[in-house]
């Protein structure tokens, strides 16, 4: 069934008749999608679909993920490759029998041109584009509203909007993950508060580098005196405890270093970084002599980020800057509850951020 989205010029919502789903393997299952929506991903764009997968109302992240992670994991995994949707339940039970109800969000744009949809193409679907900058946003802003009223979408012609180059860097790096745009560029803009503070960096939760590669560039480009030590376990998050809710699952958000390499490959050769594999804290010993301009605490969990931050805080510089990507999240309670009591008798003030996280200069 394919119904009109909320009032979005040429979207569609497809709810899946449970008869279509058929099992692949393990926790993976397939349904195909009617031919007149184009196809998602593929070898060569592996970031193409722009798709939503909701169960029972609620949005499945992540997406674009590898066919044998889906099958071995599960955990609402999903991929939109060709012209099949492959996914999982967020509780590993079957999607034929749970009873649950999935569809899909498909943007307007993501039809196929070639096989319209016959009594399904949105009047305003083509002229939209037509319209002015301004009208457009006020249409898209209306949308936003309807879909989902909690969050305020910020005023059009912002400075980052329109940055060519954060925009070409951010999805070189990071294509298929676009809810940190902001956060990145927030780091990469606090990153020129400590530009003459003595001091090296040091990041806490690297994952494929997203965040790495902004720092790298920074230190690369104005040929600063600075070290750039990555932490990460590479193995994922560690098992979450009773204080960080009920949002991840050990193993959650792994990476490897060849993916992290890969990504911080564009900026040539940096002799400046160093790697550190291993669950936090075990290897911190190894810069314990060291003092730190810049540190970037990313590890989603409760435990790591107490322990990063009683590691860094008494070696940070005075003027350094020590972000935290995760503070204040619903995803991430136990992080916000020790970022508050380690802080609540210290001189700093602890600035929330628009796009979330939180961040110190140190005095």
């Amino acid at each position: 069934m394919i119904n009109t989205a909320i009032s979005i010029p040429g979207s569609r919502l497809f709810v899946f008749p449970v008869h279509t789903i058929k099992h692949d393997q393990g926790y993976a299952y397939t349904l195909k999608l009617p031919d007149e929506f184009a196809p998602g991903d593929s070898d060569e764009q592996p970031y193409a679909s722009k798709i939503i997968l909701f169960e029972n109302g609620v949005a499945m992240w992540p997406a674009h993920a590898l066919h044998e992670q889906i099958r071995l994991t599960g955990k609402g995994l999903h991929s939109h490759y060709g012209r099949f949707i492959w996914f999982s339940a967020s509780d590993n039970s079957s999607p034929m029998t749970n009873g649950y109800r999935y569809e899909i969000f498909i943007p307007g744009g993501l039809q196929n041109d070639k096989q319209p949809a016959s009594g399904y193409t949105s009047p305003q679907a083509s002229n939209v584009l037509n319209l002015s900058p301004f009208y457009r946003f006020c249409l898209a802003r209306d949308a936003y509203r309807q879909i989902w009223p909690e969050t305020r979408l910020p005023d059009i012609g912002r400075r980052i909007d329109s940055d060519a180059a954060f925009s070409a860097d951010f999805f070189q790096v990071c294509p298929e993950a676009d809810y940190t745009y902001e956060r990145k560029f927030n780091l990469d803009q606090l990153f020129k508060l400590v530009i003459g503070i003595e001091g090296d960096v040091a990041e806490c939760g690297t994952f494929k580098g997203g965040s790495a590669f902004f720092l790298a560039r920074h230190i690369a480009s104005r040929k600063l005196a600075k070290r750039l030590c990555l932490f990460d376990s590479f193995q994922g998050l560690s098992t979450p405890a009773d204080i960080d809710g009920n949002w991840w699952t050990a193993g959650d958000l792994c990476s490897s270093m060849q993916e992290l390499r890969r990504n911080l490959e564009p900026l040539g050769k940096l002799d400046f970084v160093e790697l550190y594999q291993g669950w936090i804290p075990q290897r911190f010993p190894e810069v314990s002599g060291r003092r730190f301009c810049f540190v970037h605490i990313d590890v989603d969990l409760a435990r790591p980020t107490k322990d990063s931050l009683e590691f860094f805080y008494p070696r940070l510089n005075k003027g350094a800057v020590l972000l935290f990507d995760d503070y204040g999240f619903d995803s991430c309670p136990g992080v916000t509850q020790v970022v508050d009591e380690f802080m609540c008798d210290k001189p700093e003030l602890l600035v929330n951020l628009s796009a979330g996280g939180a961040f110190f200069i140190k005095t």
